[in-house]
């Protein structure tokens, strides 16, 4: 899949109709390039398209990623709305529960042994960065 340009990504209204594959390079993508622009809508998009999603037949390593990629747009989410550092540290609120959770269910994917090392390395660094966060 060639990924389109960011307002591309923005348009797009739904991904049910993409491979899991596919969709997991969609998000990827808009999760990645929302963080770079530091545009919350962007962010918020790829959430909302990701919500539409059946992924309880996916494959449990793209389950996994599918998670991972969800954590992250939460933890961007975070960072894009603190505005002081007491609120980038502030890990009682929904983005930060939202991103751990997602790291945790990435965690706990029956098939977590067989994703990638780096894809492992990335879940379990970010999962021990969060539960730094939050003391």
């Amino acid at each position: 899949m060639t990924i389109p340009a960011y307002e591309e990504l923005l348009a797009t209204t739904s991904i049910t109709h993409l491979t899991s594959t596919a969709a997991l390079e969609f998000l990827g993508a808009l999760v990645d390039l929302a963080e770079l622009r530091g545009d919350q809508a962007g962010t918020q998009h790829a959430l909302t398209l990701a919500a539409a999603l059946s992924i309880a037949t996916w494959p449990s390593v793209d389950r996994a990623s599918y998670y991972y990629t969800i954590a992250n747009a939460w933890d961007d989410l975070r960072k894009q709305t603190a505005t002081t550092l007491p609120q980038a540290w502030n890990w009682t609120n929904e983005a930060f529960d939202e991103s751990l959770l997602n790291l945790r269910r990435a965690r706990n994917e029956p098939d977590f042994e067989l994703i990638t090392p780096e894809r492992r390395c990335q879940i379990l660094t970010n999962l021990g960065s969060s539960l730094s966060r939050g003391g």
